[in-house]
């Protein structure tokens, strides 16, 4: 499904010239030196067949889409716009769409518990995958991993492009916290503008606060569907991780006496930063991990 807010027109281009600029069909028409007969004075039409045609030969005419909600027009050939987020559901991730409808959405539902949405696929370690449509895929971490980390300081693209699993460091008050996606994913790019505003990461984990692009083949689709988890056993799975959290709070974690979760509630945003520094490692490492490495690291 294309973004609601692509339009079609035509636009004009000159074949002769060294730079394609498209222009709105049109503007050209109403003015301009290539639809009246002084198109014969421009430097380009040298090679002209006919000096005598009533328009330049070199005019050509084609469709192209542009975005009604960006301040400024930019036109895309009309063939091109599933290479971008425009012609496919990606369009869902672009900032002017979200900020135009308010569409994005929450880490927490209405009854105030952790969020899966229906449309997402997720991995065991609280990433989450969009695969829906033909267009470019993008990747995210889970309301589970969003709350556990809260305010972040930084954000550093670990896997910034190419075939690799998306890995993301996430540093909070001076601590480094690693983050993989479980499969393999060919990058296109990640989100940098999170670099400017890492809060949209945990404030919107769903929407602004993707992390990584990428385009896979409908094989690959098709086997992330079978493998990853759906919404409902995510929400379960957050859910349980959640009680399994306060429980190892409540019994084991300590802050000089001070409760850092309700009893039988949503452990604290920001629990990481609350935690004694090794406290918060070993909590980290123990619910976020993949499930190879987190064998590996009680090896």
């Amino acid at each position: 499904m294309p973004c609601p807010f692509i339009r079609e027109t035509s636009a004009l281009s000159c074949r002769a010239a060294g730079i394609r600029k498209l222009i709105p069909g049109q503007a050209l028409a109403s003015a301009g030196r290539c639809s009246s007969p002084d198109w014969s004075d421009c430097p380009y039409s040298n090679s002209a067949p006919d000096h005598a045609a009533p328009s330049c030969p070199f005019m050509e005419e084609s469709l192209v889409q542009f975005c009604s909600a960006a301040p400024v027009t930019r036109f895309i050939p009309y063939s091109e716009p599933l290479l971008s987020r425009c012609g496919s559901d990606a369009y869902r991730y672009c900032d002017l769409y979200l900020d135009v409808v308010s569409a994005s959405r929450p880490a927490l539902n209405h009854s105030g518990a952790l969020h899966a949405p229906h449309d997402l696929l997720f991995t065991s370690n609280h990433w989450w995958l969009d695969a829906t449509g033909d267009g470019p895929c993008h990747l995210g971490i889970d309301a589970f991993l969003a709350r556990l980390l809260g305010p972040i300081d930084h954000i550093t693209f670990a896997t910034p492009h190419g075939i690799a699993r998306p890995t993301a460091i996430f540093t909070v008050r001076g601590t480094d916290y690693t983050a993989t996606f479980s499969e393999l994913i060919p990058i296109d790019q990640p989100n940098l503008r999170l670099r400017n505003h890492p809060a949209r990461l945990t404030e919107d984990p769903y929407s602004l606060g993707w992390l990584y692009e990428g385009m896979i083949t409908a094989e690959q689709r098709r086997r992330l569907r079978e493998s990853l988890l759906d919404s409902s056993s995510a929400a379960q799975r957050m859910e349980h991780q959640s009680t399994l959290l306060n429980q190892r709070i409540q019994s084991h974690l300590s802050l000089d006496g001070a409760p850092l979760a309700a009893d039988g509630g949503l452990f604290a945003p920001g629990l990481l930063s609350l935690l004694p520094r090794e406290e918060s490692l070993v909590v980290f490492n123990e619910f976020c991990l993949p499930a190879g490495r987190q064998e590996r690291s009680r090896s």
